[in-house]
């Protein structure tokens, strides 16, 4: 098994009248739905299985299944990506589609907004 674990933070930066509005789970661990203000975070730790096979992903209310949502942790492309602290802030630089920032650096997950409205509420 992986000795060290495995810390994730999600941050809030959209702006300050958006909420991000998700629900994270893993085949294991259901970690509920979370809502984060402008500028806040939330984070979590776990350890990588033997097999690299640990995955963390984001659901909307409607419950879509893990290959509908977005992938927040999969150990077999993150280990060697962030290691073992993942940061993700949740930006909006153009209103045409969200983009994640990994731990500092902008990487090409880019979430087109008509696939991500689950995770913005306007509350």
């Amino acid at each position: 098994m992986h000795a060290s674990k495995v810390d994730v933070v999600v941050v809030n930066k959209l702006s300050p009248n958006i909420m991000l509005t998700f629900h994270c789970k893993s085949a294991d661990n259901d970690l509920g739905e979370r809502s984060l203000a402008f500028d806040t975070s939330w984070d979590w730790s776990f350890r990588v299985n033997f097999f690299d096979t640990t995955l963390f992903w984001w659901v909307d209310d409607n419950g879509k299944s893990r290959q509908e949502g977005f992938q927040i942790y999969k150990a077999k492309r993150d280990v060697e990506r962030c290691h073992n602290y993942c940061k993700y802030e949740i930006r909006s630089p153009e209103e045409s589609y969200l983009i994640c920032y990994i731990n500092g650096r902008s990487h090409d997950e880019r979430w087109y907004v008509t696939n991500v409205l689950q995770l913005m509420r306007n509350r």
